[in-house]
């Protein structure tokens, strides 16, 4: 993990990973750190794992992205609209 970050700024990235904004946080290691994308990606992701061991209750999420409430909200609109025209 990147020594040159500050107590404030792994806090940020904290915040986006109990959120389950994984890219969020990425995008934050990277500007901070000053790493490329797959160095950030890994950081973040062991450092998700180490905060799901130490404070599972802190996630808002399961640990997806949303992703799969938008896409079925997405098509649920799509069948709504294509069952009224």
């Amino acid at each position: 993990m990147p020594d040159q970050l500050t107590d404030e700024q792994w806090e940020q990235i904290e915040a986006e990973i109990f959120a389950g904004r994984k890219i969020a946080a990425i995008k934050l290691i990277r500007e901070h750190a000053r790493v490329d994308l797959k160095e950030a990606k890994t950081i973040v992701e062991e450092h998700e794992q180490m905060l799901r061991q130490q404070s599972p209750d802190m996630f808002t999420t399961s640990g997806s992205s949303g992703c799969t409430v938008g896409l079925i909200a997405l098509a649920t609109g799509v069948v709504g609209v294509a069952m009224l025209g």
